[in-house]
């Protein structure tokens, strides 16, 4: 839903489109930045990536973006972000309002209240790496992080008494009952009277205790129908309180594990999907509407029912496309690699818990969503991590404990919380990464032996109680590149890896599901990383970054979604 859609009685204006827009200088520090001498001679387009345009390419450094608003005399106003990259300022007439340091998340500013209608915004945009101001990405992720204000932006006008947030949570999947939490805000109203109605159902009523600012209801949802991939049954609440009015989309479903398989709605369900970025060649991290829609039209073709949204929270819009496409989701909160240094800076762990939290808490209805995740490749197998892994544990099963908690691992057996996530997920390369020393023209013959040795090694470590999925395997290729030897990078490898894989994860009841990496290709480092990276991308996509087949694609698609005639 747009926010006209989700909040239809409040006043909202979109920001999106053009903004004044100027660089400044990477030797000056925006603190002592004075916003009034800045001229602004440039225009820029809202939502999109700065170093994208001709002019800024590549470049690493703060701008700033400006446009005038108009808010009514003595109104609360809000501004909702759906995201910026890398770290950012918020800031109104000249008072900063907002200091975004977590890049991919929606956040939302709240304006001073001010007698003037006529109001000047300015926003202040970074995307050099800064352990300091943003410590949750760094130089060595292996994916590009584009600057600038990535998606849409939103002027809202709030009642006294609003509704900061809602989840629909289905209680029983089989009977269409769910509990309606409500998190209100501002003035607080004489009644808790909630008026809601689901879909095109009359307007019922119901008195709720407030605690906490959340009130609460249970109910049962008339003719509801359950979600799932093959049938994505979508259902509304309109929901009233006081001068406010809310809706929300939501889905009912449940997702829960039995024994080494991922139980969907009472039956087992095999995860066959990939590893997604939110990255384009052209648009950067800032992909447009049209765009996701085919992609995702691509991973159908595919035979695809599930995605990883690698390595940050999701767009808002192509979330609810995965709603209402039926895809199976894995989201995760930043993290790349991270350390002991990072376990050990409290300013790092707090940061990203506090996105975390924001994901869960933003996304929560959607029923793509069957995962939360967080960290990936991270120094898992030491005891430093102990202490911020188990917070983050803790934080996603006290908000949800309905979806399934995981974190993708390259450290094997020596991972210290195998026995703590919902799914052992591991990041596993074989025929791929090797010992510098090996030289054998067979490699590709190895592929299914060491997966299934990794199996072996689960179950003799006794952790077969749980769903094992390969959260990450393939290897690369360059597109167009094709040989009769059959190297490495040449699409002919690539595709008999991926056949022998996807060939496997049917066959093999052992394993609930996988992640071939990646999509897409994309890009990623352009400096002396990029000797690891040809073309200074991530070229293990099924596709290039223009979406164009390599021979992967066809040879999944032959597999997983097989021509019927």
């Amino acid at each position: 839903m747009n926010p006209q859609e989700r909040y239809p009685s409040r006043q909202i204006v979109s920001l999106d489109g053009l903004w004044d827009f100027a660089r400044t200088d990477p030797k000056k520090d925006i603190d002592s930045l004075d916003l009034r001498s800045v001229q602004f001679e440039e225009t820029i387009n809202v939502p999109g990536c700065f170093d994208m345009l001709p002019s800024l390419i590549g470049w690493r450094g703060g701008v700033l973006y400006r446009r005038k608003i108009k808010v009514p005399p003595g109104a609360r106003a809000r501004l909702c972000f759906g995201g910026l990259s890398i770290w950012g300022k918020v800031f109104a007439d000249g008072v900063k309002v907002g200091d975004q340091r977590k890049p991919y998340s929606t956040f939302c500013c709240d304006l001073p209240v001010s007698e003037r209608e006529e109001r000047s915004l300015v926003v202040y945009v970074d995307n050099r790496f800064d352990g300091e101001r943003c410590p949750l990405v760094q130089p060595y992720h292996d994916y590009y992080l584009y600057g600038g204000i990535i998606r849409s932006v939103s002027l809202q006008l709030l009642p006294e008494s609003f509704v900061e947030n809602i989840r629909v949570f289905a209680t029983d999947y089989e009977s269409g009952r769910v509990k309606v939490t409500v998190s209100v805000a501002g003035k607080r109203p004489e009644r808790n009277k909630i008026f809601y109605a689901f879909d095109d159902a009359q307007i019922e009523s119901v008195d709720s205790e407030m605690t906490d600012g959340i009130l609460s209801f249970e109910a049962t949802v008339p003719r509801f129908k359950v979600w799932s991939p093959d049938s994505p049954n979508l259902h509304t609440l309109r929901l009233i309180f006081g001068p406010d009015e809310s809706n929300v989309s939501f889905g009912i479903r449940r997702v829960e594990t039995k024994e080494n398989q991922i139980v969907l709605n009472g039956s087992s369900i095999k995860l066959l999907g990939v590893n997604r970025h939110e990255a384009h060649p052209t648009f950067g991290a800032a992909v447009p509407l049209q765009q996701q829609i085919a992609d995702l039209q691509l991973l159908k073709d595919l035979g695809c029912n599930f995605i990883r949204g690698s390595h940050y929270p999701q767009d808002e819009d192509f979330l609810e496309l995965c709603d209402r496409m039926g895809f199976l989701v894995w989201e995760e909160s930043v993290g790349w690699g991270q350390t002991a240094e990072h376990f050990r800076n409290e300013d790092y762990c707090n940061l990203n818990l506090a996105q975390t939290r924001e994901m869960i808490e933003g996304h929560w209805n959607h029923p793509c969503i069957i995962m939360w995740g967080f960290q990936n490749e991270s120094e898992s197998h030491l005891d430093s991590a102990d202490s911020h892994y188990n917070d983050l544990l803790t934080l996603c099963r006290d908000l949800d404990d309905s979806r399934l908690v995981v974190s993708a691992t390259n450290k094997g057996m020596q991972d210290r919380f195998l026995d703590q996530v919902d799914v052992v997920c591991l990041n596993l390369y074989p025929g791929w990464y090797s010992p510098a020393d090996d030289f054998r023209p067979d490699r590709i013959d190895a592929i299914v032996p060491e997966i299934r040795e990794m199996i072996q090694k689960i179950h003799a470590q006794g952790r077969n109680d749980r769903p094992f999925v390969i959260s990450e395997i393939g290897a690369g290729a360059i597109y167009g590149f094709r040989d009769p030897i059959c190297g490495m990078w040449t699409e002919e490898y690539q595709a008999e890896y991926l056949s022998q894989v996807c060939e496997e994860i049917l066959e093999n009841d052992d394993v609930a599901g996988v992640g071939l990496w990646q999509f897409c290709d994309c890009r990623t480092y352009n400096g002396c990383e990029a000797l690891k990276r040809p073309r200074s991308f991530n070229n293990k996509g099924n596709l290039d970054e223009y979406r164009r087949p390599k021979l992967a694609y066809p040879a999944v698609k032959r597999i997983w979604n097989p021509d019927p005639s």
